[in-house]
C-alpha cells in the first residue's frame, strides 16, 4: 500500500550550460525563442531522471526559471526590476523587482511548463507557484509600491486572484497537482526572525509572527477558493544559500496556522535538522 505519492519538491540540479544559457537570455545575449528552444532539448532529460527514479508526479525540474519565484515577477504586469537592494545570506548585494503598479495577469506562468511535461510524460504532473504572501514579502516596498498599494492586505489579495485565474488555467490543460512554495513562512519558526535577501524597509520580527501568518493564511485560502478537482499543497522550507540555512528551529509554531490553509499536502523540510526534529509531526494536522 503506497502512502502518498512521491515528488520533487523544489527545482531539480541544473547542468552548468542551463544555468549559462539562462544568463546569457538575462543579458540579452540570445533570445526568448532561442532559450526556450534548448531547454526544450534539455527537459526531457529532467523528466527521464524523475521517471526512473520511480518518482509519481513529476515537473520539468523548473529549469525554464532563473528562481522559483520568477515566472510570477517575469509573466504578470506591475514590476519593474531592480528597484528593492537587498542583502543575502552570504554578504553579497541583490537587487529585485519592486511592484509599482496594480498587478495585471497578461501570460499565463507555468502553464506551457505543464503543457510541455505532458507532451513527453504519461505521469501525473504538477506545477509549482509562489504563494501569495511569498510574492508580497518578496516584491513590496513601501515606498515604491504606495502609489499602486495602500496595504500589504490589499497586495496580497491582488496577487491570490492572479494566482486564482492560473490555477483555473492549469487545470484546463490538465494538472494533477499544485504546490505553492513560501520560504516565507519558514522564517517564522525558532527564537529569531532572519530577514536576509528581504526588504530592509519592512520590519519584521517574530513578535509579528501571529500576524503574518494570518496574512499568508488569507493568501492561500484566498487562491484556492473555489478550486476543485485538482490537488493543492505548499512547500515550507528554511531558506537556503550557499550551504546555510536562514531559519533555524522547530516547526511547530506554525502547525497552527498549516492547519487553517484549505490544502490537502504540506512538504516540510527536515533535512537541515536534528533528527530528534522529526517528533514535531506527532503534532501534524491529522486530516492533511
Amino acid at each position: 500500500m503506497k502512502l502518498f505519492e512521491t515528488s520533487v519538491i523544489g527545482s531539480l540540479p541544473r547542468p552548468s550550460w542551463i544555468l549559462q544559457e539562462l544568463q546569457n537570455s538575462e543579458n540579452g545575449l540570445i533570445t526568448e525563442e532561442n532559450l526556450q528552444s534548448k531547454l526544450d532539448e534539455a527537459i526531457p532529460l529532467a523528466i527521464t531522471l524523475q521517471e526512473l527514479a520511480g518518482i509519481d508526479v513529476i515537473t520539468d525540474g523548473e529549469w525554464r526559471r532563473k528562481s522559483y519565484i520568477q515566472g510570477f515577477s517575469k509573466y504578470v504586469k506591475g514590476f519593474e526590476n531592480d528597484k528593492i537592494e537587498v542583502t543575502v545570506l552570504d554578504g553579497t548585494k541583490r537587487y529585485w523587482p519592486a511592484i509599482v503598479h496594480k498587478l495585471e495577469y497578461v501570460t499565463p506562468i507555468a502553464v506551457s511548463e505543464v503543457s510541455f511535461v505532458k507532451k513527453v510524460s504519461s505521469h501525473k504532473v504538477k506545477a509549482t507557484l509562489p504563494s501569495p504572501y511569498m510574492i508580497e514579502r518578496w516584491f513590496y516596498d513601501p515606498d515604491f509600491s504606495k502609489e499602486a498599494y495602500k496595504t500589504r492586505e490589499e497586495l496580497i489579495e491582488d496577487v491570490a486572484n492572479i494566482l486564482r485565474i492560473e490555477i483555473h488555467n492549469l487545470i484546463k490543460v490538465g494538472v494533477d497537482t499544485i504546490q505553492f512554495d513560501d520560504a516565507m513562512i519558514g522564517r517564522l519558526i525558532g527564537k529569531e526572525y532572519n530577514s536576509s535577501g528581504l526588504n530592509p524597509k519592512v520590519k519584521i520580527t517574530l513578535a509579528d509572527r501571529e500576524r503574518e501568518l494570518e496574512l499568508a493564511i488569507h493568501g492561500i485560502n484566498c487562491a484556492v477558493d473555489g478550486v476543485k478537482n485538482v490537488q493543492t499543497g505548499i512547500h515550507v522550507c528554511r531558506g537556503h544559500r550557499s550551504r546555510k540555512h536562514v531559519a533555524q528551529g522547530s516547526f511547530e509554531p506554525i502547525f497552527g496556522a498549516l492547519s487553517k490553509m484549505n490544502l490537502d499536502i504540506f512538504a516540510l523540510e527536515f533535512a537541515s535538522e536534528p533528527i530528534e526534529e522529526i517528533q514535531v509531526l506527532r503534532k501534524f494536522p491529522q486530516e492533511k
